[in-house]
């Protein structure tokens, strides 16, 4: 029942973000026109000062002067196209939180492609975001050069959104996240996401992948996250471990295998 309701949760973002993309579309369009026009206009306000101020006309040139200064020209002139570009980083955000939100929504079933785990693992950090800026000090990457890794990248995503937000949720008061990409024996390569944390007991440890099973307060969590994540990883030839670290903290680790038959 569970993972039909995520299928349809998944279908329901897929086609709002769908229905969000439309208007961010043509605002985008019309906001670059504007930013044009406003481009131009400006460039022929200039021309029409510079032209009053070459007919030596005292009085033309005090009455411009009362304009330029009762409607806060000079600061106008500064401001907008600072306010246009801030406005278009901001439609930019908005088309790339959807485009994370439309790829991590996508049933990419039987669709298994080469992959980046660098981009992936970036693009997973870009949509929740949202859940780290409060209790995420830094991220601490490790990245070295590794293969491509052939898999459906959506489930992967999934797999690295759970565990940016666990990290995340694992360190009320804060902490940096350290997140590593290498290489390791026989043609796999392992991502490991490790927090500052007070850890898992070896209670819950034994029994973490299991359904149901959770370290977070009741209500917090169904316990399914990391039992759907361990699936996934399963169904790429892959797996998932955890280990508490010597200082603080957890380090989770998924192994994929570069090339799958």
């Amino acid at each position: 029942m569970q993972l039909e309701k995520m299928a349809t949760l998944g279908r329901l973002v897929a086609g709002v973000a769908h229905e969000i993309n439309n208007p961010v579309c043509y605002v985008k369009t019309n906001l670059q026109t504007l930013t044009q026009y406003v481009a131009e206009l400006d460039q022929l306000v200039d021309s029409i000062l510079a032209l009053a101020d070459s007919q030596l006309d005292s009085t033309l040139s005090e009455a411009l002067a009362g304009l330029k200064k009762r409607h806060d020209y000079d600061y106008l002139h500064a401001e907008l196209p600072i306010l246009l570009d801030e406005t278009s980083e901001g439609v930019e955000r908005i088309e790339g939180i959807v485009s994370n939100l439309r790829d991590y929504a996508h049933d990419d079933e039987g669709q298994k492609q080469f992959v980046c785990l660098q981009k992936l693992v970036e693009t997973a950090l870009r949509l929740v975001n949202h859940e780290l800026k409060y209790t995420v000090r830094q991220i601490k990457r490790e990245y070295t050069e590794v293969p491509e890794v052939w898999c459906r990248p959506a489930q992967m995503s999934q797999v690295l959104v759970n565990l940016f937000v666990n990290a995340a949720q694992a360190m009320p008061r804060g902490g940096d996240i350290h997140i590593s990409i290498h290489e390791c024996a026989e043609s796999r390569v392992e991502i490991s996401v490790c927090d500052e944390g007070y850890g898992i007991s070896e209670e819950i440890k034994t029994r973490l992948f299991e359904p149901f099973v959770t370290t977070k307060p009741a209500g917090k969590g169904t316990g399914l996250g990391l039992a759907i994540c361990h699936e996934i990883m399963v169904a790429h030839g892959g797996e998932i471990r955890a280990e508490n670290r010597p200082s603080r903290g957890t380090c989770f680790t998924l192994a994929l295998p570069i090339k799958q038959s």
